[in-house]
């Protein structure tokens, strides 16, 4: 395995997802590729969407690197953190089209039907998928066994 896809979404249940991939990454020798899907939505006056999309990717980052020094195995994996504009599936589908994913994982909370709309959702890209997908529960304890 060569590259390993991890959606999140920034919330406290990130750090599940991150934890197992970077499990996963380190047992297979994979890259990280942390991909964190946004909307954005902007009500000010027109000129500011640069300067909302520039404060919220690095509110994105700091946070990452927050849920990424809470978790002890992530330093000893290769990560990259990519924000995204979009709908989750839809960024996820994009991202894998363009790159050799071997492997996706996000946290359930991300397969909402809710989250996305039109018929295009996470549970249809899963399905359609040739990629394996890793749902991470809430609430899971990982152990690595060497």
């Amino acid at each position: 395995m060569k590259q390993i896809l991890c959606v999140i979404d920034l919330t406290e249940s990130s750090g599940k997802v991150l934890e197992v991939g970077a499990t996963i990454s380190k047992a297979c020798g994979a890259h990280m590729v942390v991909l964190f899907p946004y909307r954005l939505i902007h009500q000010g006056p027109r000129g500011d969407i640069s300067s909302l999309k520039i404060r919220l990717e690095t509110e994105a980052r700091e946070k990452f690197r927050y849920l990424k020094g809470t978790i002890s195995s992530m330093g000893e994996v290769s990560v990259e953190f990519q924000p995204e504009i979009g709908f989750i599936a839809d960024r996820i589908n994009a991202y894998v089209r363009k790159n050799n994913i071997d492997m996706i994982i996000v946290g359930q909370q991300l397969t909402d039907p809710t989250n996305d709309i039109k018929g295009f959702d996470l549970q249809t890209l899963i399905s359609d998928s040739k990629s394996p997908f890793v749902i991470v529960p809430a609430e899971v304890k990982v152990t690595a066994h060497a």
